[in-house]
Order: C-alpha cells, then structure tokens, then sequence
C-alpha cells in the first residue's frame, strides 16, 4: 500500500443484493479515483469468513469503512463515497506533513 493509499473496506456476504449494489459503487468510485491517481487500497471481508467481523455487524451489512472507519452501511451513495476518499486522502497527507511541527 502506498503511504497517501486510503483504505477502504467492504463488510459484506455472498448473495446480499445490498452488497452487490455496494460493490458496484465502490468499484466506480475506485475508476474515478484511479483517472484522478487517487489510491485506494481496497478489500472485502465476508461476515461468513471473519468472526470479529461477524460479532460486530451481524446481520447489519454492507458496511464500508473508510480507514478504518465506518462510512455507511445498508446503502452507499457515489459521490458522498468519493468526497469520503477524498476527505480521507487529504487528512492522511496532511498528517504526513506534520513531522515538523510535532518533531518526528
């Protein structure tokens, strides 16, 4: 992953219509954003393979997270999505820039 790569995660299942739907905005946010040389390191979590996962969302799925962070869940919109990468991407830069002021 590279250092100004935002993290994205989708929290899902197999046969979940809402998922899908999910996904398919999540992959037109990452298009755009790689026209734009936006990174995204992007991956999916099934709630059927991952236990932690599973306990925390139930039955409350899709969720995304953006760096960790919950985003949305059940219905997620492109371009609230987009201006989320956008926001994140930009907060993580200015983080990086920082070492000057905080002295590491």
């Amino acid at each position: 992953m590279s250092e100004t790569a935002v993290p994205l995660t989708l929290v899902g299942r197999t046969d979940c219509h809402l998922c899908t739907d999910a996904k398919a905005v999540i992959e037109t946010v990452i298009a755009a954003a790689k026209d734009s040389d936006i990174a995204i390191e992007y991956r999916e979590v099934s709630i059927d393979d991952d236990q932690d996962f599973a306990e925390k969302y139930g039955e409350d799925i899709p969720v995304v997270l953006v760096n960790g962070n919950v985003y949305a869940s059940h219905i997620v919109y492109e371009d609230k999505l987009a201006y989320a990468v956008l926001y994140e991407r930009d907060r993580i830069t200015r983080s990086k820039r920082r070492w000057w002021r905080f002295g590491s």
